[in-house]
């Protein structure tokens, strides 16, 4: 197999066991190749095969390919797909073992790939001295000034508590797209400092590059629920809208679950009735709200949005009527297919298919 298409297709034979997570794909493609491809296997075939075994969290396999490669014909495309990959499966500490051999025994340079797996792996094991050498090695190599790089390291220095220098590194950014923005804020509602998520948000609206988007809204309304900030998370409602994203799932179910924890209702069951096509999780996030004021509502009629009710449903209907009703009729263990044999008859669906309130 000597022709380029051949090559080619092999390649994508290994893209596509790597975007099924089909292991015995990736395996019988490599078996093929050692049968057709005279050794040393290219390198950029080599290259599929080593992000594939590492991303599939089979990190022998992607070391032992790794070994068979010739040392000049290692690039940092190589050594980055098993980086990769063993950050991604959370070994990461192999991740910066690599790391040290690809600079020690193979003289490679990380590029703007390299150092955002190497700064997760720093956070992940909380290692701020790690963080700061690669902070040091991106500083030498001018990779700082890179959006993902300076924005990877800005959250590895955030998630390790090291605020002062988080702060410095994104002030120093000379670019700062929504990501950057996003980890701001969220590390900010992490850390439970409201107010400078809040200020961050401001300067965000006020200067920022590029304008907010679904998730630094659905960040800031979290930090409002969590809060019960009101008279913000109002003030924030109203810059969803301005920036068109008052028909967004995501921003409205943190909509109902921000006024529901604020004890607002009404305003959450508006939220909930901009939804055309929800997801499991909003159902379960208006029930939760409404029990928190006692207000009962239609468990069964959650089935007019999916034929299925899950665990944490129950959970969030737990003080429901036709919950309690139930348990009291039965002893042990709940059973699911009881209840809902249980349920009375739905009703059709149409104009109120998305109120589920009643009793109010």
């Amino acid at each position: 197999m000597s022709s380029s298409i051949c090559r080619n297709d092999v390649k994508s034979l290994i893209e596509s066991a790597l975007s099924t997570k089909s292991l015995v794909v990736g395996r019988a493609v490599h078996g093929y190749m050692i049968r057709t491809i005279s050794p040393p296997f290219p390198p950029f075939l080599s290259n599929h095969l080593i992000n594939l075994y590492s991303k599939l969290d089979s990190p022998n396999s992607a070391q032992l390919l790794l070994s068979l490669i010739p040392p000049p014909s290692r690039s940092v495309v190589t050594w980055t797909a098993l980086i990769s990959g063993s950050v991604q499966n959370g070994h990461f500490t192999s991740a910066l073992s690599h790391f040290s051999h690809m600079r020690r025994h193979d003289s490679v340079q990380p590029n703007d790939f390299t150092f955002p797996c190497l700064f997760k792996a720093s956070a992940f094991l909380h290692s701020p001295f790690t963080g700061q050498q690669l902070h040091s090695l991106a500083i030498k190599t001018s990779l700082i000034n890179d959006v993902f790089v300076g924005c990877s390291a800005f959250d590895m220095y955030s998630k390790t508590g090291l605020q002062g220098y988080a702060h410095k590194v994104f002030d120093e950014m000379p670019h700062r797209n929504i990501a950057t923005w996003n980890a701001c804020i969220s590390n900010s509602v992490l850390d439970g400092r409201t107010y400078d998520a809040a200020l961050k948000l401001i300067e965000l609206l006020r200067v920022g590059e590029e304008p907010p988007n679904s998730i630094t809204f659905c960040v800031f309304l979290n930090a409002c629920s969590d809060g019960l900030y009101l008279k913000l998370g109002r003030q924030l409602h109203g810059y969803v809208i301005r920036f068109g994203f008052g028909s967004d799932v995501s921003v409205l179910n943190g909509l109902t679950d921000f006024y529901g924890k604020c004890r607002e209702v009404k305003y959450s069951e508006m939220a909930f009735d901009e939804i055309c096509a929800p997801e499991a999780a909003l159902p379960n996030t208006f029930l939760s709200a409404a029990s928190m004021k006692s207000e009962f509502f239609w468990f069964y009629n959650m089935s007019l949005f999916y034929l299925h009710i899950d665990d944490k449903t129950i959970e969030c209907g737990k003080n429901l009527l036709v919950l309690r009703e139930y348990r009291m009729q039965v002893s042990g263990d709940f059973d699911m297919k009881t209840f809902k044999a249980k349920l009375p008859p739905l009703v059709p669906r149409g104009k109120g298919r998305y109120i589920l309130l009643s009793g109010i």
